[in-house]
């Protein structure tokens, strides 16, 4: 039962590192393109006329101006304005050329593995790699004619949650675009409305613009202080109708349209990117008032040659606008790598009407940036997000319900470290009681089959050659003797769905992020009682991620697996020898394939091994009394 366990879940792991976290096709790298030089921007502010790059389209990268143009445009930030103390937002910088966000951070979250870390920063999501490609840019065409993204929209207003700016294009036609942040400590999102009317005249009664809307664009990877598995952020989409739930890919996501129906019926849910512990979609809550979205995509690739202007551009800004000393931080270095060479984009095209001066209709889409946690996500505005957080190893209903007891747990004692330990109590004592009968069951039918080996050897020699009569035999020799169905797979079915809950909800589980517990500074990553700050072996595989610390609790589950497998009864035959032989390996591989994971999950493992040996003691001690009482 244990090499089944142990197998299955094997396969799990391989599937997950091989295929679910396998490295983007290169081939579906959408080649890079040149283009021209920006134009400066316009003396008064506004945006009229100028050749500029094209915005994405579908199956095609953004063409970036030449590096020169950029860093010259880009050496001071024209406009930027910090949200409210209030807001969950620490700080949101805004800028007047594209009218965009330029970065985003969070209060309480950090890139060092301890809150209370004196050298802790805050950590930011959105890294500003291109400044022709910022979160919640707008063009009104796939070329951009108009210049939206490079030049510099009016300032129209300011307070501490919205800014509004304006547009004019050389067809007059006035874009109002307005980021809004709402009130709340336990508030993630921001909204984006945007309307279109003409400064002149009435437009026709059908026109409508075709407004392309950058949702998420350098949304950075995980602090490594976190994970050493390096894992590129995900892009996920959903539309009602066509998918049941969100799907993901990694790289280079196609269009995906959405027909007239679904358009009514405001099918389109959101698009964004995510890691572990955080994603940004561009969402909305849907119904026939939301805006038509006419299609969703995104797209990726490396910002100049290998990502190296990317890099330069985010040590100026870590340098000038963070106050960091970049070289010294190998973490942050090795994270601005890792940005700079998956640069990913999401993008989602909405259908405006254009209104009559002053009498524009608003589309309003929502910007989510922040936590993958169910505190946040159980909110009803978050709604249509919350299908985001799935356990896909094991049915939901269970992983949430594990997380209720840790939740409980950790509210009366106040460590997550100290929930899990209790969690696996109980869970292990809910199922101690059938378990003991099973492994009684086991051993009783173990005697009951030793004692039936000869003759069951006398009727492979006599009926051997007839497998038909040799199964009816055997059947005789079963009843007579008394040997039955033994209660292991019965167990096998209840831990499996629990073994992977787990597995599953404490590899995402937010909460465990900044968790600390004994020399254990984050829950949320390896436990590293001795780090290396580097792979010391090269190898990315062996273990997966790489050697780049010595993590005891793994070790500790080996030497506890290996304990146990001595302590179970000796083998009837050489198929059971061969089966604990197998399982005595899969005991050291399975620890390996573990050995980068959270350090959540290693105790929990830990934890369970500890109470399977002293269940093993104590029907040990049932099964001697029986076998004296029978002698």
């Amino acid at each position: 039962m244990l090499a089944a366990i142990v197998l299955s879940a094997a396969v799990a792991l391989l599937w997950t590192f091989l295929v679910r976290d396998k490295p983007a096709d290169p081939a579906k790298k959408p080649p890079s393109q040149d283009a021209p030089a920006n134009p400066p921007p316009p003396a008064n502010g506004n945006a009229n006329g100028g050749a500029a790059p094209a915005p994405p389209g579908p199956g095609a990268p953004p063409a970036p101006a030449p590096p020169a143009a950029r860093q010259k445009a880009d050496a001071k930030p024209p406009f930027v304005v910090t949200a409210p103390a209030d807001s969950t937002w620490l700080d949101a910088g805004f800028t007047t050329r594209g009218a965009a966000i330029r970065f985003v951070r969070l209060k309480d979250v950090y890139e060092a593995a301890q809150r209370d870390d004196p050298n802790r920063k805050p950590f930011d999501l959105f890294l500003p790699l291109e400044p022709d490609l910022l979160t919640g840019m707008v063009a009104l065409d796939d070329a951009d004619t108009e210049g939206m993204r490079t030049t510099h929209w009016t300032l129209v207003s300011q307070s501490d949650r919205e800014v509004v700016f304006s547009f004019l294009t050389t067809k007059g036609l006035k874009v109002t675009k307005t980021i809004r942040i709402p009130t709340g400590t336990d508030r993630y999102d921001a909204q984006i409305v945007v309307a279109v009317e003409r400064v002149e005249g009435t437009p026709a009664a059908d026109e409508t613009a075709r407004l392309r809307i950058l949702g998420s664009s350098g949304f950075g990877p995980e602090p490594p202080s976190h994970s050493t598995m390096d894992t590129p952020s995900e892009v996920f989409w959903w539309i009602y109708g066509k998918q049941g739930e969100p799907e993901s890919e990694t790289w280079g996501l196609n269009p995906v349209e959405t027909s007239p129906v679904e358009r009514e019926t405001g099918a389109f849910r959101m698009i964004g990117q995510r890691t572990h512990y955080f994603f940004a979609a561009l969402w909305t809550a849907g119904g026939p008032k939301g805006p038509r979205v006419l299609s969703v995509w995104a797209n990726a690739g490396e910002v100049g040659a290998q990502g190296n202007l990317g890099q330069q551009r985010l040590k100026e800004f870590f340098q000038t606008e963070r106050g960091r000393t970049f070289g010294e931080d190998a973490g942050l270095v090795h994270r601005v790598e890792m940005a700079s060479k998956r640069f990913v984009r999401t993008w989602a095209e909405i259908e405006a009407p254009v209104g009559a001066p002053g009498a524009a209709a608003p589309q309003t889409l929502g910007l989510y940036v922040g936590p993958l946690s169910r505190n946040v996500l159980g909110q009803d505005v978050y709604e249509p997000l919350a299908s985001l957080l799935v356990y896909p190893a094991a049915p939901d209903f269970v992983a949430r319900g594990l997380l209720a007891i840790w939740d409980f747990f950790r509210w009366v004692f106040g460590s997550a470290g100290v929930a899990i330990i209790l969690m696996t109590i109980v869970v292990r004592g809910t199922l101690m009681p059938l378990s003991m009968r099973s492994q009684l069951s086991m051993r009783r039918q173990g005697r009951k089959m030793a004692k039936v080996k000869p003759k069951l050897d006398a009727l492979k020699a006599k009926w051997g050659k007839d497998p038909k009569r040799f199964r009816e035999e055997q059947v005789k020799l079963y009843k007579e003797h008394g040997v039955g169905f033994p209660m292991g797979c019965l167990m096998l079915l209840l831990q499996m769905p629990i073994f992977f809950a787990l597995f599953s909800s404490l590899r995402i589980e937010y909460g465990l992020r900044h968790a600390s517990f004994l020399w254990i500074h984050d829950l949320s990553g390896p436990d590293r009682i001795v780090d290396f700050g580097r792979n010391i072996l090269g190898l990315s595989w062996l273990p997966p991620g790489g050697l780049r610390s010595i993590n005891l609790l793994p070790l500790i589950y080996i030497g506890l697996s290996i304990w146990q497998q001595r302590l179970m009864p000796k083998p009837m035959d050489e198929q059971q020898a061969q089966q604990m032989r197998t399982a005595r390996w899969m005991t050291i591989l399975f620890p390996i394939l573990l050995y980068n994971y959270t350090g959540a999950l290693a105790l929990y493992m830990v934890c369970s091994t500890t109470v399977a040996i002293i269940e093993g003691k104590i029907v040990r001690a049932i099964d001697d009394r029986e076998i004296a009482a029978n002698a």
